[in-house]
């Protein structure tokens, strides 16, 4: 160690007694050292994580939930959808009644695959407190009548915030993701509808790959704790 004070073996010989209790040796040497302990650890642990994404059971896994992803995408894909702009009897094409006070709001869920269509529909201030029937209608744009396509209430009940699903025919399914769906409350009042909403649909994020993607991290997890516990 060129430069090195004569003493500072002796004192560091000292300082490491003091701190760790325990006896030391040190001498000098003009030999070149090794390298600090950190970047030594720095290293080994880098290539033990290098070393354990290429283990098999790890590369499996989120190989997997990779390809899962993909097919995801290019495939079936779940969506999200909602009355934009809140149901109103703006919206209507005819009221017997008027009733600007009356509003509701419609969303849910669509399988493009399964074509499982789930939803949860609310309502206040309608005539008589209560709606006489509820359904999706389509294909319509708005302000264009079109026929019952599914009946809400005889599914999944009238009262607000019912909620329930079913599945719609795969031919159904694209005038539903085009918005030409709308969602129709009906009233004794009203019996033509009191309230209309149309159908908005846009993605979700809904990873059908996420519990593969978590094993995988299980399985990095677990045989990282199990490198360190055979290097401790």
């Amino acid at each position: 160690m060129p430069g090195a004070p004569p003493e500072l073996a002796n004192d560091l010989r000292e300082k490491l007694n003091k701190w760790t209790g325990r006896r030391w040796m040190v001498a000098l040497s003009k030999a070149l050292g090794e390298p600090p302990m950190g970047d030594v650890r720095r290293e080994r642990d880098a290539a033990e994580i290098a070393a354990l994404k290429n283990h098999p059971a790890v590369a499996a896994i989120f190989g997997a939930a990779c390809a899962t992803m993909v097919a995801g995408t290019a495939g079936a894909v779940v969506l999200r959808w909602e009355t934009a702009g809140g149901m109103s009897q703006a919206q209507e094409t005819t009221v017997a009644v008027a009733n600007p006070d009356a509003t509701g709001f419609g969303r849910g869920r669509i399988d493009t695959d399964s074509g499982l269509l789930s939803w949860r529909v609310s309502y206040e201030d309608l005539f008589g407190g209560t709606a006489t029937m509820m359904h999706f209608h389509g294909p319509a744009e708005p302000g264009v009548s079109a026929g019952v396509k599914v009946d809400i209430g005889g599914i999944s009940g009238l009262a607000s915030g019912t909620t329930g699903s079913t599945s719609i025919a795969a031919l159904d399914v694209p005038d539903f993701l085009a918005g030409l769906w709308y969602v129709n409350v009906h009233t004794q009042t009203n019996p033509g509808g009191e309230i209309r909403g149309q159908v908005s649909v846009a993605p979700v994020p809904l990873p059908a790959a996420l519990p593969l993607a978590l094993m995988g991290v299980a399985a990095f997890g677990g045989l990282a704790a199990r490198s360190r516990l055979r290097r401790g």
